[in-house]
Parts: structure tokens; sequence; C-alpha cells
């Protein structure tokens, strides 16, 4: 099993700094530059992209469209499962009600904690995978954790 650690919180880019006894917001450079991918609103992304966020939030799954509503990732089965379905496409039945087409050009973007996965267990060229564990990174996929 590969375990992924992601140890800031998104909001670790955003830090108060107090100047002369007030509190000023200071943006600080993200250790990841591509990280903007995850912070751009919607409709900004690079034409024909998908973005997904996915955290730990103890089977409560959400819709992937913010990260206060983050899909649940907090086991590797529903983490690989998310990513699975992004990679090969699923009907609603095989996705906690949320049917996915097969996508490329996929943001993933990865909150903070340690995340579970089997990776690409049974992954064969061109082959949907037989078994029900692991996922397969798709083409154009950019995956994005907070201090990854």
């Amino acid at each position: 099993m590969l375990v992924i650690t992601f140890a800031l919180s998104w909001m670790a880019i955003f830090s108060p700094r107090v100047v002369a006894s007030s509190v000023q917001p200071v943006i600080q450079a993200p250790l990841n530059p591509h990280i903007s991918d995850c912070l751009t609103e919607a409709n900004k992304l690079p034409s024909g992209s998908t973005r997904v966020y996915i955290a730990l939030r103890n089977g409560q799954d959400g819709s992937g469209k913010s990260m206060a509503d983050a899909r649940d990732g907090s086991t590797a089965a529903a983490f690989d499962s998310i990513l699975r379905c992004y990679s090969e496409g699923c009907t609603a039945a095989q996705n906690a009600g949320k049917p996915v087409a097969k996508t490329e050009n996929l943001i993933a973007c990865i909150g903070p904690g340690t995340f579970s996965t089997m990776g690409t267990y049974d992954y064969v060229i061109n082959v949907p995978h037989t078994n029900p564990v692991g996922f397969t990174i798709g083409k154009g996929w950019k995956i994005h954790g907070v201090g990854a």
C-alpha cells in the first residue's frame, strides 16, 4: 500500500503577519508553484480541464467542487474509487451517486493529511481495472497536494 502525506493546510499559504500592532494578510509563495490550479476560480481553469477536491472527511462525501465540499478520500478504497472513476469513467451506482465520464486533463486537489492508496494495483495499458482496488493516472492529469 502506498501512503501519501500532505502536511500543510490550504490556508497555510495565507498567513497573518503583525505589523505595527495591525494584522495584515500576507500571501506567501506556495511550495508547489502549480497550486494555483487549486486556488483559481473554476471558470478560469485551462480550457478542457476538470477539477476535483479530495480530503479526509470521515465518510462525509461531498461534490468535489471545492475544498469545503471535497470528496471523501479517508480510506484507500474511497480515494482509489474517486480517481479510478475519473481514469476509466463510472456510473452513479459505482460512485456514490455521482456518475463520471472518463476524464483527461484532470486537476486533483488533495487536502491535508495522510491518504492511503493501492495505486496502480492491476493496471494493464488500455485495459480497465479488473479488481476494485487502485487507480491509474490519466492523460494530462495534475495531482496537487498541499505542501507537495
